[in-house]
C-alpha cells in the first residue's frame, strides 16, 4: 500500500486514488457474507444491538445508584444484571 507523502502536489484525484486503495485493501481481507451483511446493516443506518433494552436499563439503574453513593450493601441486593 502507498504511504501517505503530504507535500505541496496533494489533489483531490491522489487523495481519492489513495482512498480507493484502503478500500481495495479492506475488501481483500473481508470475510464473507458477514462482511457483507455489516456493509448493509451501516448503509441501512441501523443501530446495532448486541443487548437487550432490559440489560441496559439494569445497569444504568446500578450505575446511577453507583454514582448517588448509595450503599454497596443496598446495590447487591438489587435485582443481578445478566
Amino acid at each position: 500500500m502507498d504511504t501517505w507523502e503530504l507535500g505541496s502536489d496533494i489533489t483531490l484525484d491522489r487523495i481519492f486514488r489513495k482512498i480507493d486503495i484502503i478500500v481495495e485493501n479492506i475488501h481483500q481481507h473481508a470475510v464473507e457474507p458477514l462482511f457483507s451483511m455489516d456493509i448493509k446493516r451501516r448503509s441501512a443506518g441501523l443501530p446495532y444491538s448486541a443487548v437487550s433494552d432490559e440489560y441496559v436499563l439494569k445497569r444504568m439503574i446500578r450505575l446511577i445508584a453507583f454514582s448517588e453513593r448509595v450503599q454497596s450493601k443496598v446495590i447487591d441486593k438489587m435485582e443481578p444484571v445478566q
